[in-house]
């Protein structure tokens, strides 16, 4: 990739995350137990899903740009 390419896809928020077909799954989590910690939520997403891989911090980060999104 040529350093315009990369420094596009960084720039890019509006690119699918992994996390967002689960998005309504995590809503519906926080709507239920609006303290509920991103860890938490991660571990609630691989009871139901067994073969999601994201990282407690990526859950955090999405969690925190819901959080903008709705405020």
């Amino acid at each position: 990739m040529s350093e315009v390419e990369i420094a596009a896809g960084l720039t890019d928020t509006d690119r699918n995350k992994k996390l967002d077909e689960y998005r309504a799954d995590i809503i519906q989590l926080l709507q239920m137990y609006p303290r509920l910690c991103a860890v938490k939520v991660l571990r609630k997403l691989r009871a139901k899903v067994a073969n999601i891989s994201v990282s407690d911090r990526s859950v955090w980060r999405y969690i925190q740009r819901l959080n903008k999104q709705s405020a």
